[in-house]
This record gives C-alpha cells, structure tokens and sequence, in this order.
C-alpha cells in the first residue's frame, strides 16, 4: 500500500516537471518569436528610413543637376554661398524635410564642381550622403580684352589695339593676353590701351577656348558649325555674307572653312555678329562688327609633342575690328598690316550660348560613401 501511494506521487511529480518544462519552453518560444518579429520590424523600418534617406538624396542631386543647367542659377536668390577662398565658392541648396545639396567650385576659373547630397529619412532622424563629380559649364566665358591668343605671337606692321570705347559700358584691363609670349613688337607701330597692358603666359588660354568663349567643347566643334544659330558660309565675299545675314531667322554667327579673304563688313555698327574662321588665314579689306574667332580644328587634343603640327594663323586684314578677336591656335599666329580692334564689350553679349548654362557628370565621379 506505501509502496503505491508513493509510486502515484512520483508519477504526478514527473508530470508537473514536464509541465513546467513544457511552459517554459513555450514561453521561451514566444519571447525569442516576439523578439525575432521585433528586430524584423527594426530592420524593416531602418531598411525603409535608409531607402527614404538615399532617395531623397538622389532627388537632390537631381534638383542640383537640372539647377546647373538652368540659367543664371549662381546669382538665384535662394541660393545662399559661402567663400571658400582663393577665389572658390560653395552654394548651397536645402530643402527642409527632405535634402541638403553642397555645390563646391573645386578650383578656380574652371567648371569642376563637386555636388554633395545628404538626403534626410524620417523627418530628419536618418541621413544618407552621396556625392558626384560633374562639370557645370556656367554659360560662356567673358572676354575681357580686344585680343585674346592662345598662344606665341608675331606682330608686323601697324597695330592699335584699343581696350576702351566710349559707348561700351565696360573697359578692359588688357589690350593683348596671350598664352605665350608676343615677340617682335617693337619692330612695329604698336598702340595699346591701356598702354603696356599686354599680359603674357596666361595659362587659362592655353585651355578648351572653344568651351570658354563657345560654349561647347572643342572637340564636338562640328555641333557649332551644325547648329541653327549658324550660317556656313564658302567664301567671304560681299554677296555670300550678305546673302547670310539676310536670312530669316538672323545667324548669330557665319562660319567659313579655309582662307577667308574678306570684300565686305561682317555686321554693321549697332548690329554686331561672329565671324568664325576655321583652318585658314583671314585677308582683305573690311570691317568686322562683333566677334572674330579664328580656330585650328586639326589639332584639338594636340601638343607640342613630336609629330604634331605647330599649327600657325595669318591674318593680314586692312581694317577694323570692333568688338574683339580670339586666335585659338595654341602654337602662335601672326598678324601684319594694319590691324586696329577697338574693345566693345556691348557687342559680345550675343554670342553662341551667350546666356546658356550646362552640366553633365564626370565618369567615375560617384560615391556613397558617407563621411
């Protein structure tokens, strides 16, 4: 009979401690499937304010891209800026719930700018960086004397170079700039205004001059030539030109291919235009109102190096210029006869993309690297 009874308290015994065991496995179960399902949600909800933080990040360097293809968009007044020194700046776009975008000039007098995007998720809580390197051409360059070469230069002959006009509301600081030197100058009749004001071994001029002062890079010149606000023209006579400029819309620019002797004015006082000149010499007996732009196409991604030609430019024009004249040859150029250019800075406002602005990124230029 003891022997029963404790039989049977060992068997109720047995089965509460499997209970028990059973209990605490499930409640373990449970808090480990509660806790599970609630780092699943973290996660979740992290994922989504990363993706939320990484969009809007995007959608500011979206915002910063079509901005730098917007005209004018340095002088916007919602663009605040910071001086960086040396002659850089740093713009700054915010939108307040959504992105930060950093624009930084990252040397001076060029188009390389880096674009920062610190996109922000969960009103802020969460940021994702990301930032591109890209080249944000800011519409033409200004040209700010009456003659500009990118390379050496040969002067012969009666030269007056004016870096003053009455009616232009702006003078220049140079008569001549040059990427090299201008040599055999005192062998001629020189005038310049400002007197001495030559200034030699300009780097900036050694450069793309076509992306400067045309707006498009060098190498895609044929998109210039092509383009509707050009007229391509065979020869320089008086009826050709005429016959250009007559045209319905008005060119900004006539272009000619190969020597360009000159029987007519290009453009007229009050009416200026661009005469291009490409792979030729320019002669004769005329006045050019506007812009003259002489360039060596065969050597655009070309040196000094053996096997390259030392391209050279003749020009021999008995006449005025009134506006100014850029020589892209990069090696040198001579000019002779009676060459007289009168700065007139109200005359180049008109240019190929005078007032246009363009952007693209650089390859290679991508990172999303948090700093």
């Amino acid at each position: 009979m003891k022997i029963t009874q404790l039989s049977s308290k060992q068997s109720g015994l047995a089965m509460l401690t499997v209970t028990l065991l059973l209990l605490i496995s499930a409640t373990s179960f449970t808090f480990f499937s509660v806790k599970s399902r609630v780092m699943e949600s973290k996660i979740a909800a992290n994922d989504y304010r990363y993706r939320e933080a990484f969009i809007n990040a995007e959608a500011g360097m979206d915002y910063a891209f079509s901005l730098m293809n917007s005209k004018g968009w340095k002088e916007a007044s919602a663009l605040p800026s910071t001086d960086l020194g040396s002659g850089r700046k740093l713009y700054t776009v915010t939108d307040a719930n959504r992105y930060t975008v950093e624009i930084e000039e990252m040397c001076v007098d060029c188009s390389t700018v880096r674009v920062t995007s610190k996109g922000k998720g969960d009103s802020g809580n969460n940021t994702k960086t990301i930032s591109r390197i890209a080249d944000a051409r800011y519409g033409v360059k200004t040209i700010d004397s009456p003659l500009l070469a990118a390379g050496s230069s040969t002067v012969v002959g009666s030269i007056n170079i004016n870096g003053e006009y009455n009616h232009s509301p702006v003078y220049a600081e140079h008569a001549i700039q040059t990427g090299g030197p201008v040599f055999d100058k005192s062998g001629a009749s020189v005038a310049l205004y400002p007197a001495g004001s030559d200034e030699t071994g300009v780097d900036s001029l050694r450069g793309d001059n076509f992306l400067a002062y045309m707006g498009v890079p060098e190498k895609d010149w044929t998109d210039v030539r092509d383009s509707d606000e050009v007229a391509v023209i065979a020869d320089c006579n008086e009826t050709t030109i005429d016959t250009a400029l007559a045209l319905i819309p008005k060119p900004v620019a006539l272009w000619v291919q190969g020597d360009c002797v000159l029987t007519a004015d290009v453009g007229v006082d009050g009416d200026p235009t661009t005469l291009i000149v490409q792979d030729g010499s320019l002669s004769g007996v005329a006045n050019i109102y506007g812009l003259l732009y002489a360039f060596d196409s065969t050597n655009v991604t070309g040196g000094s190096a053996e096997g390259v030609s030392q391209a050279s430019f003749a020009f021999d024009l008995n006449g005025q210029i009134h506006g100014a004249a850029i020589f892209d040859y990069k090696y040198t150029f001579g000019y002779q006869n009676t060459l007289h250019i009168v700065y007139r800075s109200d005359y180049l406002t008109s240019r190929l993309n005078g007032d246009a602005a363009s952007a693209y990124w650089v390859p290679g230029g991508w990172s999303d690297f948090d700093a």
